[in-house]
């Protein structure tokens, strides 16, 4: 495997990884991700990708951690 693409996957891992996170964080907030979305003024399709492990921008990510009240060294916490 060259490195390049196990460099991908490691990043896609990871991606998934913060996804999961972020969905189980939201549905303490909002169980769906649509009313979620609209209450926050946030497009559902964003909140849809990042829960799901597709690539974002990570302004995204730090105005979700907003939201949910909780510092970027707190979220990552745990995550290797």
């Amino acid at each position: 495997m060259k490195k390049s693409q196990q460099l991908e996957e490691d990043v896609a891992l990871k991606l998934k990884i913060i996804g999961r996170k972020v969905s189980e964080i939201r549905k303490t907030i909002e169980p769906n991700y649509k009313r979620f979305a609209e209450k926050h003024k946030i497009s559902h399709m964003t909140v849809w990708r990042v829960e799901n492990g597709k690539d974002y921008k990570f302004s995204t990510l730090l105005q979700l951690l907003k939201i949910f009240q909780i510092t970027p060294d707190d979220f990552f916490r745990g995550i290797k």
